[in-house]
């Protein structure tokens, strides 16, 4: 999608990429805290992400089209393990940052902010056998599975909802969309907790899911 990047210095290049974003990605006036803690999240991206996103020049490219957001700041009302408000309490702070993306999915990790400590979020994600009726991916699909759970630092596509805290992933397993993978975790407490998985695992040329496996509230 992107054939030419630009090389500028990573000191200059961070700061322009996260200086800009502040009109982005903060609603409303930029207060001295809220500039604060904006400068503490790019210190942490810069120090914290070089094994697992691309390099800042090449995400300044990126960002330099106007198309991707480099930071989000969203604050959510804080909550206990299950879910429920705490009035009484400050508002979480959770930091959305581009991390990567390719031909058609866009990666992102979250972080969370909170008496002055960022923690990196990891999500809970299930592993899946699909096995198809001709052992060919291009026949029906006969069955889906899952074998397992993992764990990861990365987020495809997602979108964030925080009136209900509602975090979605949707994987696009080739470009025209009509195979992928959705996911919705709630956001609880500190952590984000695996609620719905859904599949379209068939190369129909539609967009069909037809296997959902959830993980309500008790």
């Amino acid at each position: 999608m992107y054939s030419t990047l630009i090389r500028t210095p990573r000191k200059l290049c961070v700061q322009l990429l996260f200086v800009t974003v502040i009109g982005l990605a903060l609603a409303g006036p930029l207060n001295s805290a809220r500039a604060a803690m904006l400068e503490e999240a790019r210190e942490w991206f810069v120090n914290n992400t070089a094994n697992q996103c691309r390099k800042a020049d090449e995400i300044d490219a990126l960002f330099s089209s106007g198309d991707i957001k480099a930071v989000t700041q969203h604050q959510i009302p804080r909550t206990d393990y299950e879910g429920k408000l705490q009035p009484d309490k400050k508002d979480t702070t959770l930091f959305e940052f581009f991390c990567d993306s390719g031909a058609y999915n866009r990666h992102n990790i979250y972080v969370l902010y909170d008496d002055g400590l960022f923690t990196q979020l990891s999500f809970a994600q299930p592993t899946i056998a699909v096995v198809y009726e001709d052992e060919n991916s291009d026949s029906a699909v006969k069955s889906v599975s899952i074998i397992g759970f993992e764990s990861r630092l990365t987020v495809v596509n997602p979108h964030f909802d925080p009136k209900s805290r509602t975090l979605k992933e949707t994987g696009h397993w080739r470009g025209v969309g009509d195979a992928s993978n959705e996911s919705w975790w709630e956001f609880m407490g500190d952590r984000f907790v695996l609620r719905r998985y859904r599949v379209d695992a068939s190369y129909d040329g539609e967009i069909n899911p037809e296997h959902e496996f959830s993980w309500p509230r008790p």
